[in-house]
């Protein structure tokens, strides 16, 4: 592809071409009421898509990993809000290495 198809593309559709943030936690405190835990990652991803990022990398949170159904519920919701944001999610599995 030669440069001026990719600037082409780009200016076509940026979101697919932006960077995304490593962003494996959100910085809301363990065990605080949901409303409070997704107006905190909302303001992340405002600020992520207003600083120019097309998305993020994240996992599910460490706090009994895999094994807390409310940070299951966080996570699912934030690959929702972040679709309607028009933001991309990478998702990623963080227990270990090699995880299975």
């Amino acid at each position: 592809m030669s440069l001026t198809e990719l600037m082409r593309q780009f200016a076509e559709n940026p979101v697919p071409n932006l960077p995304l943030s490593l962003t494996p936690g959100f910085g809301y405190p363990i065990n605080a009421p949901i409303a409070e835990t997704q107006r905190i990652i909302r303001a992340v991803l405002e600020d992520l898509r207003a600083k120019g990022f097309g998305g993020l990398v994240t996992n599910v949170c460490q706090a009994e990993y895999l094994k807390n159904d409310e940070e299951w519920f966080i996570l699912r919701w934030l690959v929702q809000t972040c679709g309607e944001m028009g933001l991309r999610v990478w998702l990623y599995d963080e227990k270990g290495y090699p995880s299975g």
